[in-house]
């Protein structure tokens, strides 16, 4: 069974060239050539990755920007079967991204006192969803958002096939039920496991405290403030939703008999796990609000990454944020998003104050971790 989690496993892949790997792609070497003053290299540099996609998705959107700048292109097919073109102005259905919103939303509700994250969840949540929580062990919220809590992820074989329906929304109420009676994988705090049960005890939480349906709580404190007109959260389809997402990593949808399936029907984009929709601009407008120094939610996303939880060499996990770490010290914060058929990568470069979000319609996760890795390794190289 070749079955890959909504968990974005991917960051692990990406920070291969950070750990010393070799990319996939070359880049010019020469160090004159690297520098930025050269938009034009760089340009072209992302144009020949970018280009490379059409041998693994049926089409591909990236979007590169920093001072001095701009880079924003698409390729290939939206949907295969009537050839509509992939368009820079078509929303994405980010997946995991959604994370940072969520994880922004904990930050903004112990600010204003409506919560601490060092809390037991138990304080908050719903009788019925404390009941499912496994070996009676309770976490605290910050545990939920670095994902060290200890609570099984939902997301395998046997919730494709038995707990959910493509054409049925992912609830909590559904994802709660589908771990109940499971064992915790790690005492809280002991270790990092990648859950997206975590998102869903989170979302009961902020609904518990603010008394608002997540999907308005997102809008009246993110979405509004920021003007993100062209983001929304568990919708089945929004204006803008063309693109036709194919293959799904998972038996039998992922068997060579159906690997091009296509998902666009699928309400696999819902949940506080993986929920959101948004465009390139709006995407990229959220990076810089939350990471950028002169971001509008700066001390927002400042609280998110602050004292981060250390995987791996070059690989840090924040407060619903992965921070990789190049191997001169470059730090760069965002998520990767996976939900069948859509990939997606968005990350901020601290200290070159640049961008980047890269999404494909095709479920082949380690042609968009390669690609992710190529496209990490070419800004780096031309900013450093």
């Amino acid at each position: 069974m070749n079955f890959k989690n909504r968990y974005t496993g991917l960051l692990y892949l990406c920070s291969l060239f950070f750990l010393g790997a070799a990319p996939c792609y070359s880049v010019e070497q020469d160090s004159k050539q690297r520098n930025i003053s050269s938009p034009k290299l760089l340009t072209n540099n992302l144009n020949k990755i970018l280009e490379n996609t059409t041998d693994i998705s049926p089409g591909a959107l990236l979007h590169v920007s920093g001072p001095g700048f701009e880079y924003s292109r698409s390729i290939g097919f939206a949907e295969k079967e009537t050839q509509r073109l992939m368009d820079t102005a078509f929303r994405m259905r980010v997946g995991s991204i959604t994370k940072t919103y969520l994880a922004a939303l904990g930050v903004i509700a112990e600010k204003e006192q409506r919560l601490t994250l060092s809390d037991r969840i138990d304080k908050y949540l719903p009788n019925w969803a404390i009941e499912t929580l496994p070996d009676n062990q309770v976490p605290t919220i910050q545990q939920l958002l670095q994902h060290t809590s200890g609570i099984p992820d939902y997301y395998d074989f046997w919730f494709y096939v038995v707990d959910w329906s493509a054409d049925e929304p992912i609830t909590p109420k559904l994802v709660l039920n589908k771990i109940s009676g499971k064992s915790a994988v790690n005492l809280p705090g002991e270790r990092f496991h990648y859950s997206n049960t975590n998102f869903h005890y989170l979302a009961l939480i902020l609904e518990a405290v603010y008394e608002v349906p997540l999907k308005k709580l997102l809008t009246l404190k993110l979405l509004q403030p920021l003007g993100l007109e062209q983001t929304a959260y568990n919708e089945q389809f929004v204006g803008g939703d063309s693109i036709h997402g194919y293959g799904a990593p998972i038996a039998p949808w992922g068997s060579p008999l159906f690997s091009w399936i296509d998902t666009y029907q699928w309400r696999e984009n819902s949940g506080p796990d993986g929920g959101m929709f948004s465009d390139l601009q709006d995407l990229n407008r959220w990076l810089r609000a939350i990471y950028a120094s002169d971001g509008a939610f700066h001390d927002i996303g400042i609280a998110m990454i602050d004292a981060p939880l250390k995987i791996s060499e070059r690989k840090y996990q924040g407060l619903g944020t992965e921070i990789l770490v190049s191997k001169t010290g470059t730090r760069i914060l965002g998520h990767t998003g996976s939900i069948d058929g859509y990939l997606t990568s968005a990350f901020y470069f601290e200290d070159s104050d640049f961008t980047m979000i890269f999404h494909m319609n095709y479920s082949d996760v380690e042609g968009f971790s390669s690609t992710t890795r190529q496209i990490l390794a070419t800004i780096v190289n031309a900013t450093e």
